[in-house]
């Protein structure tokens, strides 16, 4: 079992859904390795974030990610928990149990966001001019 902070996951699933360019029923991919939630929206925008969790073992799921959020977002307690079993993510939070189908997917762990580096090259000729 999991359990993590519902506001690091509420802020994390906002930060995902307003920078991803997604259709509806988009997948999204987590994977908890040491104490890190990882995750991945793929698509044509890929994002990436990771969470501290407050107790953690090894966990993989794909799951829709409209769905998962509303299921946060409807949280009232300060901390969610989560558990994977049977091809389905089993999300508690106080008296709630939510049961989570899996998305087909061909991902077996979150991919590791791309190593970029930025770049300008300017002209000494346009530095001298200002």
């Amino acid at each position: 079992m999991v359990k993590i902070a519902r506001t690091a996951l509420h802020s994390s699933l906002t930060y995902i859904n307003s920078n991803s360019k997604k259709e509806k029923n988009e997948a999204l991919i987590g994977q908890v390795s040491g104490e890190t939630l990882r995750l991945w929206q793929p698509g044509f925008v890929r994002v990436w974030d990771s969470i501290p969790v407050e107790e953690a073992e090894p966990m993989f799921f794909t799951v829709e990610c409209d769905k998962f959020t509303k299921i946060v977002n409807s949280c009232t307690t300060s901390v969610i928990s989560m558990l994977v079993k049977d091809k389905k993510l089993h999300i508690s939070f106080g008296k709630s149990r939510v049961r989570l189908p899996f998305l087909e997917s061909v991902e077996t762990e979150v991919v590791p966001p791309p190593d970029t580096v930025s770049q300008i090259v300017v002209w000494d000729d346009f530095i001298h001019s200002l």
